[in-house]
């Protein structure tokens, strides 16, 4: 209970940050000004943002496409590309930070030829190197900012301290997956210790879906080339990102590719804000404060924020779309089947 009023405490504080920052920014923003921003998006302006989103969700299918070949799973490039927009869309209208879809992407692509934990393993290791190979973009942006607006010390050392922390980490998972295969295994054993002596039987059962889970990681990474080969993949993923970046500021009229890098490194600000869905409001706070930083205007910010969107919405549309049409599909498929060993009986006499 305790924890429940501490969760809602929090988003009531959040919210009213956010409004009170909205409110300050719409009484300070230029509306003519992005009124005219909006009257010059034109087809091949949203063909543009389309086409940027193609490319990250395509070669973001490819890296995953890689990883699950490891795990013997032959699905087509196609049917992934569908089940990786389909989680980007519950992850997005999920109250995380992009995160919730995962399940729903392992779910999609099952069938009997593979196991489940072997999917969500691929999936999480996936959902890894996608984030791991940000981190050299989020570090370039904010060494550029750190040159470009010079801020006091205190403050360098105290950012400098988590994007250190960020990239230690994840450079310490690495190492331990290639170096020590039983690392996972010991890692939740220890965080399901105080269940053994209360829940024995369910500690024995979590334990034998880990070992799995932890074969399964071990099988995928075994094949260094192909890990290499899809952390290179995302890495170029986060650069097409950045140049997404690039484009939208360029149609705000200040091509600037170092700003490109700093907004993208803003990205991390955002779990400040994980609680809502899509980040509504902290993704555009964000935006606008690291505009107004680098110079532009109120409205440069919330205009970037909502053409970033206009492209990411036809992703999400496509993917709840497929999940809407994949359950219609095996329903029906399921009353087909039904049917079936119905008039199988009838005819059998049974």
């Amino acid at each position: 209970m305790q924890k429940k009023t501490k969760r809602i405490l929090k988003i009531i504080i959040e919210i009213s940050l956010i409004a009170l920052v909205f409110t300050l920014f719409f009484l300070m923003l230029d509306f003519e000004e992005l009124g005219e921003y909006f009257l010059q998006i034109t087809f091949p302006v949203l063909l543009g943002l389309i086409c940027f989103q193609l490319a990250i969700h395509g070669l973001g299918t490819v890296h995953w496409v890689i990883l699950l070949r490891q795990i013997g799973s032959k699905k087509s490039i196609f049917s992934v590309f569908m089940a990786k927009l389909s989680g980007f869309a519950v992850s997005y209208i999920t109250p995380s930070l992009y995160l919730g879809g995962e399940p729903v992407r392992a779910g999609l692509i099952k069938d009997d030829s593979i196991k489940y934990r072997k999917l969500l393993a691929s999936v999480v290791l996936d959902k890894y190197i996608e984030l791991f190979a940000k981190l050299p973009c989020i570090i370039t942006g904010f060494a550029l900012l750190i040159i470009l607006i010079k801020p006091d010390l205190p403050l360098i050392l105290i950012s400098a301290f988590f994007i250190a922390f960020f990239l230690a980490f994840f450079i310490f998972l690495l190492i331990k997956l290639f170096t020590d295969r039983s690392f996972i295994n010991r890692f939740l054993k220890s965080i399901l210790k105080p269940f053994l002596k209360l829940r024995p039987k369910f500690a024995e059962k979590a334990m034998k879906v880990i070992n799995e889970f932890e074969n399964s990681i071990t099988k995928i990474i075994r094949e260094k080339k192909a890990f290499y080969m899809a952390v290179l993949i995302a890495f170029a993923v986060s650069i097409i990102q950045v140049f997404q970046t690039y484009y939208i500021i360029s149609f705000l009229k200040h091509p600037n590719l170092t700003y490109s890098f700093i907004i993208f490194f803003s990205s991390l600000l955002f779990s400040f804000f994980s609680f809502i869905p899509g980040n509504i409001g902290g993704a555009e706070a964000v935006h606008i404060g690291f505009f107004r930083l680098l110079g532009m205007t109120i409205a440069n910010g919330l205009m970037y924020s909502i053409m970033l969107r206009m492209g990411q919405l036809v992703s999400i549309a496509v993917g709840l779309l497929n999940i809407l049409f994949r359950r219609i599909f095996k329903r029906g498929g399921t009353k087909s089947q039904i049917s079936e060993k119905g008039a199988d009986r009838i005819r059998t006499g049974e």
